[in-house]
């Protein structure tokens, strides 16, 4: 399946993400086919409901990271 896409696509399991990226697809994707939809709203709400503590921590990462250069 993967190894007739054309380059400009980039595939990866959902499951495997990371937290700021489930968010990006969650919000800005396109569902194209779920075997259980009410599973994939229950994630939804997941992601909506830890992302914004987690974007709090990436934002303290980021800046004590820059301070440190």
């Amino acid at each position: 399946m993967i190894r007739g896409l054309p380059e400009r696509f980039d595939v990866n399991f959902y499951n495997d993400l990371s937290l700021n990226l489930k968010h990006e697809v969650m919000s800005k994707g396109k569902v194209l086919y779920s075997r259980n939809y009410y599973k994939l709203l229950k994630e939804g709400q997941y992601v909506e409901r830890d992302y914004p503590r987690f974007a709090l921590f990436l934002d303290d990462y980021h800046k004590k990271r820059i301070a440190e250069l």
